[in-house]
């Protein structure tokens, strides 16, 4: 393996989409099939009505500034936020020590936990993940095949995989994911990831070229109270993500939507408090599945992969399913950790239950 500095690159986001976008023109890659892989195999899918799809933080910061630059009005400022909030003159930014006001404040400032707080009534769990973009000596990568999971390893006490996308046949980004409620020393990731390509992909040698790191909330809803009326949280801040994927670039996008046309109408921009609609009620049995009997999470992911196509659970993740669909997904899982779950949570009285600290 090559030891030589690594680029660390801004962002990345992948999502999957069935239609048209506002960064079309600056994808950076797009797959029309789906791999899953563990002991029982690889299954590879062709997407029917979606599209793999990644965007490079550098090209996605450049194509706003662009467009920004249409507004000559329009004041950008840098700097180091130390607080956000409101007082009797209204809500306020306090950027570089000056404290700015304004009408409303949109706050998308959230900063990862080393761990969840076992102490908060919203105790979840952590995504965290961490990976490579290398270049290999020889071709071993299939260009036009993303490895959404790769279960293959022993898992322990909490669900992992490995997630691979590659962009030729030589390079490609692969990277390591934990559903737990702690992250891991870094060193951890990156010994199992130079196991993981050399026991997947025999690779010995190969060049690092950029390294990510990232921490993403699982629990429904908003990470924090906002006490504060003319303070908007957006993003994973005001609960954007998906609590049991972790994808949230679309979902943002919807937000900003709705924040553009409630301005357009006049009214006060405030998005509508998270849904507890039966996404909800999947994404927390889910959860509570990971958090108690985090070995669970790949026999479900492998029944789930292994007995769906990719486009009905691409439609499900997306919250575009019907109950039909739903019924049919459902019907392929293991009941038992479910029915478990919803004991758990709602028992005999009906009311959520689960949302408690950790145990210990």
């Amino acid at each position: 393996m090559d030891k030589s500095p690594k680029l660390r690159n801004d962002r990345t986001w992948c999502f999957w989409t069935s239609a048209p976008t506002s960064f079309d023109d600056i994808i950076a890659h797009r797959w029309d099939r789906m791999a899953y892989r563990d002991e029982r195999g690889e299954r590879i899918d062709h997407l029917q009505s979606y599209q793999y799809q990644l965007l490079r933080g550098i090209d996605f910061y450049r194509h706003t500034q662009a467009a920004l630059a249409d507004f000559p009005g329009l004041d950008i400022r840098y700097g180091n936020i130390q607080e956000v909030g409101e007082d009797r003159n209204g809500p306020f930014v306090i950027l570089e020590g000056e404290k700015i006001h304004a009408s409303w404040v949109f706050n998308s400032c959230y900063t990862p936990p080393a761990q969840v707080d076992r102490q908060s009534p919203k105790a979840g769990l952590l995504q965290h993940f961490l990976g490579w973009t290398v270049r290999a000596e020889r071709e071993v990568f299939d260009p036009h095949t993303p490895v959404l999971m790769d279960f293959q390893e022993e898992q322990g006490d909490f669900a992992h995989f490995y997630y691979l996308l590659p962009f030729s046949r030589r390079e490609a980004l692969v990277e390591l994911t934990y559903f737990s409620p702690a992250v891991l020393p870094k060193a951890t990731y990156r010994t199992k990831l130079e196991a993981y390509l050399k026991r997947v992909y025999s690779l010995d040698r190969y060049e690092q070229l950029e390294e990510e790191y990232g921490v993403i909330p699982m629990q429904g809803g908003p990470v924090d109270t906002n006490p504060h009326p003319h303070v908007v949280r957006l993003g994973t801040l005001g609960g954007a993500v998906k609590p049991t994927t972790g994808y949230a670039f679309l979902r943002i996008q919807e937000q900003t939507r709705q924040i553009v046309q409630l301005l357009e109408a006049g009214e006060p921009p405030k998005l509508p408090a998270w849904r507890h609609d039966r996404f909800a009620f999947y994404d927390d049995l889910l959860l509570y599945i990971l958090r108690e009997q985090g070995h669970m999470g790949k026999a479900i992911f492998s029944r789930l992969f292994h007995h769906n196509p990719m486009d009905r659970i691409l439609t499900f993740l997306n919250e575009q399913s019907n109950l039909v669909q739903e019924g049919l997904l459902f019907s392929t899982l293991p009941k038992r950790p479910f029915f478990q779950a919803i004991w758990a949570l709602y028992g005999t009285t009906g009311t959520k239950t689960w949302i408690q600290p950790f145990p210990g």
